[in-house]
């Protein structure tokens, strides 16, 4: 049996960090609903998606990130297409 290795640029651990939060913080707000504590349901849920909306805001930002991944790929690519 092989074990699944995801590599992961350590640049991006904040970003994983604010989505489990959100899904952290949403599913404790659906317990509270279901608690039949709808106001503080709904202000745990709405930090859920503003946590998990931030999450994949910063992660796409150019601004945040450096472009190493990027150009890494290429240079792989171009060694790959020219035999090098």
């Amino acid at each position: 049996m092989q074990v699944l290795v995801i590599p992961m640029n350590p640049e991006f651990f904040p970003e994983m960090a604010l989505l489990l939060a959100g899904i952290f913080a949403g599913a404790v707000a659906l317990r509270l609903l279901f608690a039949r504590q709808p106001g503080r349901a709904l202000r745990l849920g709405t930090l859920g998606l503003i946590l998990i909306t931030l999450a994949f805001l910063l992660g796409k930002s150019g601004r945040v990130h450096s472009p190493y991944g990027a150009g890494v790929s290429a240079r792989r690519t171009g060694n790959v297409a020219t035999g090098k």
